[in-house]
């Protein structure tokens, strides 16, 4: 569901070059900076095939080599990934697309006009300073993360408000930036339950 949301995220983004490509024939750019090896055609090839946001976006009209051109940059070094988002900043495409904060981070570092979307971050981006909030991330760095600290509390009104009477509720979570007293608290304070 959420490759479904970043794939409509995108297709936004590019929704301006609809009408433009029909005039001009300028096809979008879309900029994609990844950590690894870079992959032969044939793994590119399967790793797009089998990639649920890819076949969101050609469900919404967005084909490689059609309509649009995707750059793809990999990196194994810290040095080669500021290489590769160099490099998509100066091909002026017109979004990026990164898997984390940490990219995404390297990427504003090159760039505070283009547009670049976070898919999936385990990262807390407003802690990561990337965004201003989740409700208004402010600059040009959008996106997901999967779960934020901040969303327990809320999390759980929601099961309070669905299930009254519960009164303990379990966590489990790993995440040695945060530590497990601070959520606690802040469940306990909200809720009026042990955490």
């Amino acid at each position: 569901m959420q490759r479904i949301g970043l794939a409509v995220v995108l297709a936004v983004l590019l929704l301006p070059f609809t009408g433009e490509a029909q005039k001009s024939e300028k096809m979008a750019r879309v900029g994609i900076l990844g950590v690894g090896p870079v992959p032969s055609p044939q793994e590119l090839a399967k790793s797009v095939a089998a990639n649920r946001f890819w076949s969101s976006m050609k469900e919404l009209g967005w084909v490689d080599g059609q309509n649009m051109v995707v750059e793809r940059r990999f990196g194994e070094s810290a040095d080669q990934l500021r290489t590769g988002a160099a490099d998509l900043v100066r091909l002026k495409v017109d979004v990026l697309f990164v898997s984390s904060a940490g990219l995404a981070k390297i990427l504003q570092l090159e760039t505070k006009t283009i547009p670049i979307v976070i898919g999936r971050a385990d990262e807390d981006l407003v802690a990561a300073g990337l965004v201003d909030s989740l409700s208004r991330p402010g600059g040009n760095i959008t996106g997901s993360q999967l779960l934020n600290d901040d969303l327990i509390p809320k999390r759980l009104e929601l099961l309070k408000a669905l299930l009254p009477n519960l009164s303990k509720v379990a966590l489990l979570r790993h995440s040695p930036r945060h530590p497990l007293g601070t959520v606690k608290r802040s469940v306990s304070q909200r809720l009026g339950a042990s955490a």
